[in-house]
């Protein structure tokens, strides 16, 4: 136990701290505290498939909002109460449009002047030919700049109430197909697994398909995680590469081999990473965690299950978003036990700093292109898609970290039996 603490010692080494130090505040700047300040922005696919990020934050604060009214699920009596607002908010833009400053009138044609300057009842036809054209105009007014304060400020309300519009139509209509079967007759399922599909079915018949945690949350969450991840990864390569290099280099294994304890050296040492490597992981997620309930409103989200009208993707069992945040959390504990021994091996396994340098920059593309995740715990992620098998990327965890277990147990033996003469 004692050569246990002392090698743990030499690896949190002042030196190894402060260059830790720097190197893992630059990632969580970059990675984590941008992603803290634009977390609940909202999401939406393109048409080409790819997430784009609209700068707005609707989506979030209507789901907040609609968190202390109505709870983690809504009904059909809410539904109701929501197509009220929706009324609400469309009686509050015509009577905006009533006052509408004449720098936003200008530029527009005859007949949208007119439709503006006279207000606007909005049946379906009315609010398409307003979106359509007067919101391009607006928009490109707004980014124009040097506008007075009253027609910037018309402009903020008019987009900030159309976009509750847009999102509260969008949830409706979700709702609506959730309603009447979309999760399994939805042609999006059709090249799911059966167990993927038997998931789909049982949530089916359940209230929670009726969540609305917002899909910014979830987008934004596993983003986070990802940059959490790579974060780590190079934390640990930082703290535990010199492991072996550094005894080499100062020719101690001879001295610690020749002794009956010192035969124990390698077992130590990697002991000695997994346990570096776990706190240092520990005191990383905490970072990332507590940065991740600093944004203003989250808390009122931990309760609520992950499925959800907004959300196209649905988990394997019925988590909340709290519990997925743990799962994170453990699962990436996992994958830096996994990073920790690996980089150990290739430490001990490299002849100088030169040659361990090169292996730690191939050791760092395979790591974050083999131990990292996608979506973890849903059907869309790599290892659930590959096999169809529910919690594949999990399974995929455990069995990788048993691999890289059973490659430095038989690694240490052989070494640990080698003649001095050899080593």
């Amino acid at each position: 136990m004692e050569l246990l603490r002392f090698e743990t010692k030499k690896i949190f080494n002042p030196i190894t701290i402060a260059l830790l130090g720097l190197i893992c505040a630059s990632f969580f700047i970059i990675n984590g505290y941008f992603s803290i300040i634009n977390f609940t922005d909202d999401r939406s696919i393109n048409e080409g498939g790819y997430l784009e990020r609209t700068g707005l934050s609707v989506e979030y604060t209507t789901c907040l909002d609609w968190a202390e009214k109505y709870g983690e699920t809504i009904d059909d009596s809410e539904l109701e109460q929501i197509k009220a607002q929706r009324g609400s908010l469309a009686d509050d833009i015509t009577e905006l449009f009533g006052n509408i400053p004449e720098e936003v009138v200008n530029g527009l044609d005859d007949n949208l002047k007119k439709i503006a300057e006279n207000g606007v009842i909005y049946g379906t036809k009315d609010f398409d030919t307003l979106s359509y054209f007067v919101s391009d105009h607006i928009v490109h007014l707004d980014r124009s700049g040097a506008l007075s304060d009253e027609a910037a400020q018309f402009i903020s309300d008019y987009s900030k109430k159309e976009n509750e519009i847009k999102f509260i139509d969008s949830f409706i209509s979700k709702y609506e197909l959730i309603k009447n079967d979309y999760l399994i007759s939805s042609g999006r399922y059709s090249g799911y697994s059966s167990a993927a599909d038997k998931r789909l079915q049982a949530l089916n018949k359940s209230d929670i398909r009726f969540g609305y945690l917002p899909q910014c949350l979830i987008y934004t969450t596993n983003e986070y995680f990802a940059g959490m991840d790579k974060s780590i990864i190079v934390g640990i390569l930082i703290l535990l590469s010199p492991l072996f290099v550094r005894d080499k280099l100062h020719k101690m294994l001879p001295t610690q081999l020749s002794s009956k304890t010192g035969r124990n050296i390698y077992k130590t040492k990697m002991t000695a990473a997994v346990v570096s490597g776990a706190l240092f992981t520990v005191f990383y997620i905490a970072l990332y965690y507590a940065g991740l309930l600093s944004v203003d409103g989250i808390k009122a989200f931990l309760s609520f299950r992950l499925p959800s009208v907004m959300i196209d993707y649905q988990p394997w069992f019925d988590m909340t978003f709290g519990a997925y945040l743990f799962l994170n959390a453990l699962l990436t504990l996992l994958i830096s036990v996994t990073v920790s021994l690996v980089t150990a091996w290739v430490s001990m396994n490299s002849k100088n700093y030169i040659d361990l340098l090169i292996k730690v920059f191939i050791e760092y593309f395979v790591l974050t292109n083999t131990v990292t995740l996608d979506v973890p715990f849903y059907p869309e992620n790599f290892q659930s898609t590959l096999t169809g098998l529910p919690l594949s990327d999990v399974i995929y965890t455990v069995l990788l970290l048993g691999a890289v277990i059973s490659v430095c147990i038989v690694s240490v033996r052989s070494r640990a039996k080698k003649d001095l003469i050899e080593g």
